[in-house]
């Protein structure tokens, strides 16, 4: 048996030292001799994938309708709902696949559990499919056996419904009585890599568990299967504009999918490439695609800039090109979105954003918690957050209740570390030495936990450590010498949304108290009595991105918000030049900013 797992190379956009055998990113400055699409040999035939049915090996129906409710997809009653769900002929990422329908009593989805799918004999280079797990992701090998005897063995597995994010979604699922779950429910994809070089017979799906409740299964609705073509062939699947750039202020990016669909390697000696055509756009990074396995697939990335006199967010029809020294090899035609238009506080305008290169490609970040907690910093170990002492201290059950009794006393109140926290020892560049000195790419500190200490000179409260404690404002020490010594550095904050015991809007329901007197106690340096989202936490948030101009907004908890303009605000930013640096660029936020408000 051979063991070939899934191949999926996400972002390799190759340049010019990746025709020497190592593989980096294109930019802008680099050099390539680009092939006249139009030349050379004529372009190949791409075949399509065809769908394959599956109605005979359909052994559970989990797609319900309004007016019948006889399915169970998970082994407690829940079901896709089928009137929200494609039926028939879908594309999805490019590959077409026939949806089975919702018919009252009839299977539509098969629980993986080692069944033998039969193909119809033929050189493949991969089974695709779409899955959905329910109790939890899970998958595993899937066995493709070929005519001569001989079989290879990729993982297939799919994420778990609940999640939501699959490309195939609905906006609810049925519940056991018939009622609605308002909570999106998704059936995502799974590709299983097949040898070219082989004719295939079948596949052998993997074994998970039957579909009953707490047990994690996968399931699957649909197959379909790609053809290989004989010498080399590359296919451009799927193709998009998006409102990425190359560099913070390099090319806009487009992204392509491409799958070799040859049953020879695509090398640096094929000098194989993308591009994009597409009016009053020209491409300025082909993405070059040196090595390619048969049956391997690739997400590129091609830059283009468009003419200057084209407005931002222009939609126009293009194509995507994918040729070597001889010529075409394939093209889609694709929609295209030229430029970055400013973010608009809507779902819409802020689903288009998406998380920078260089933070998809980062392995290792450092995450900092630094405030007036780090005075007691204390908690039985392993069992707690040192970092939430206030709030374990108002319980009498909890450790640190006696603890601090015991140590301070009774009357030593939570804003008696304040002046304590003196960041004395603090030096920012021996900080950022030893994040550089580990690896890290990016770090993040606690800008304000859910104390409510501000670590920067915030202008909207005078509970900061810039006006209380070390009357230093922390943040731009932190962000001043990382952009002087450490510029490979990215710089993020943390930012808490919601305040335990801040008075205008208590987390945890009340304002802070003596929790041995219940007796109210200041909650020193705040200006009480304003609205909590308009006056005080989104003029923070806004403080940070414009005086501070981090790359990575992380938030925490969520709650009351004024997300939508605050992220929109955060985007456009960062998409234009700023205060100490000459180009826009890419930055990150988190999800944990909370349910969207006004």
């Amino acid at each position: 048996m051979t063991n070939h797992p899934r191949r999926r190379v996400l972002g390799m956009a190759l340049g010019a030292a990746a025709l020497a055998g190592v593989p980096v990113f294109a930019s802008e400055a680099a050099s390539a001799e680009v092939v006249d699409p139009v030349q050379g040999r004529p372009e190949a035939a791409i075949p399509d994938p065809v769908p394959v049915s599956l109605a005979s090996y359909f052994d559970s129906d989990g797609l319900d309708t309004a007016s019948a409710h006889d399915g169970d997809f998970d082994g407690s009653g829940y079901c896709f709902p089928g009137d929200q769900l494609p039926s028939g002929r879908v594309v999805v990422d490019g590959v077409p696949f026939d949806f089975p329908l919702s018919t009252a009593g009839v299977k539509n989805n098969l629980v993986a559990l080692g069944q033998v799918i039969a193909l119809a004999k033929g050189n493949y280079v991969s089974a695709e499919f779409l899955v959905a797990c329910s109790y939890g992701s899970t998958g595993g090998p899937a066995i493709v056996h070929y005519a001569d005897g001989t079989t290879t063995q990729a993982s297939l597995s799919g994420a778990d419904w609940y999640s939501g994010d699959g490309p195939i979604t609905a906006p609810f699922r049925y519940t056991p009585g018939g009622g609605t779950d308002q909570h999106p429910v998704s059936i995502g994809t799974g590709r299983v890599w097949i040898d070219p070089t082989r004719e295939a017979v079948s596949i052998t799906m993997p074994i998970t568990n039957p579909a009953v409740a707490g047990q994690s299964s996968l399931h699957v609705f649909a197959l379909s299967l790609q053809a290989a073509v004989a010498g080399k062939a590359i296919a451009v699947r799927v193709a998009k504009s998006t409102t990425s750039r190359l560099t913070d202020g390099g090319a806009q990016v487009v992204e392509a999918t491409v799958l070799n669909l040859g049953t020879t390697w695509i090398t640096p000696v094929d000098r194989a490439m993308v591009t994009v055509q597409a009016k009053n756009t020209f491409t300025t990074a082909p993405a070059l695609v040196a090595w390619l396995a048969p049956g391997e697939e690739a997400r590129v990335r091609i830059g283009i800039s468009s003419h200057p006199s084209v407005p931002a967010g222009t939609a126009v029809s293009g194509q995507v090109i994918g040729y070597d020294r001889g010529g075409i090899l394939d093209k889609r035609p694709t929609s295209l979105t030229l430029g970055v238009p400013d973010y608009q506080p809507t779902d819409a305008s802020l689903g288009t954003h998406q998380s920078p290169y260089w933070f998809n490609d980062a392995k290792f970040g450092i995450f900092i918690h630094w405030g007036v907690y780090s005075v007691p910093a204390w908690s039985p170990p392993g069992k707690q957050y040192a970092e939430w002492y206030w709030n374990w201290m108002q319980d009498p059950n909890n450790a640190v209740y006696p603890y601090h009794a015991e140590t301070y006393g009774k009357d030593f109140n939570y804003d008696d570390f304040i002046p304590r926290f003196t960041a004395e020892k603090f030096d920012p560049r021996s900080w950022l030495q030893l994040f550089v000195d580990a690896g890290a790419k990016y770090y993040v500190l606690t800008s304000k936990h859910h104390e409510g200490f501000a670590l920067w000179d915030s202008q909207v409260s005078g509970r900061t450590a810039a006006k209380l404690g070390p009357q230093r404002d922390l943040v731009r020490e932190l962000f001043a010498a990382s952009r002087r010594y450490t510029p490979q550095l990215h710089n993020g904050l943390y930012f808490s949304m919601p305040e335990w015991f801040n008075p205008d809007n208590p987390w945890m329901g009340h304002p802070p108290r003596n929790p041995y007197t219940l007796e109210p106690v200041p909650y020193t340096g705040y200006q009480s009595g304003r609205d909590f989202v308009h006056d005080y936490q989104a003029p923070q948030m806004l403080e940070l991105v414009h005086g501070y101009d981090p790359d990575i907004i992380w938030c925490d908890i969520g709650g009351v918000n004024d997300s939508h303009h605050v992220m929109a605000e955060y985007f456009n930013h960062a998409n234009k030049p700023a205060a100490g640096r000459r180009t826009s660029k890419e930055v990150t936020i988190n999800d944990r900013s909370g349910d969207f408000g006004a």
